[in-house]
């Protein structure tokens, strides 16, 4: 049966900043101790595999949110670019984007130019994004 120094241990082990020679301090006990726990107490080890699948999951869960909240705004910046960008080539780069995403392609790149003999800076998708203020097009 595990006990408090036991669930302190995992803590510390998945903290993973923390050496073994200083958990076994904290927890008092040998530093032997803890590798024979990580080795030999199943239960130890169930618990330990168990709380590290949980952490995984979370932190996964956590990326994916994050992800999914930037999503939005990437997807409305390049909607914006192709509607109103300053340029035609810029604005058809961002289409054509658009158009191969939502056709299941996946674009190997954007290309982005800047020609400095055009007038219009044809191609300048950075000065768009620049440009661009996030909460003029964002819509609850």
């Amino acid at each position: 049966m595990l006990d408090d120094r036991h669930y302190k241990a995992i803590e510390m082990l998945l903290d993973g900043s923390y050496k073994i020679n200083e958990i076994a301090t904290i927890c008092g006990v040998d530093r032997t101790t803890i590798w024979d726990w990580r080795k030999k107490n199943r239960e130890f080890i169930a618990e330990l595999d168990r709380r590290t699948q949980e952490h995984k999951s979370f932190l996964k869960n956590s990326s994916e949110k994050k992800f999914e909240n930037k999503l939005d705004v990437a997807i409305n910046t390049i909607i914006n670019i192709a509607e109103t960008g300053k340029n035609e080539a810029t604005k058809l780069e961002a289409a054509r984007y658009i158009y191969e995403v939502l056709n299941g392609k996946i674009p190997s790149k954007v290309t982005v130019t800047d020609n400095t003999e055009d007038t219009d800076n044809t191609g300048n998708i950075i000065e768009d994004i620049d440009d661009w203020d996030t909460e003029d097009t964002i819509k609850d």
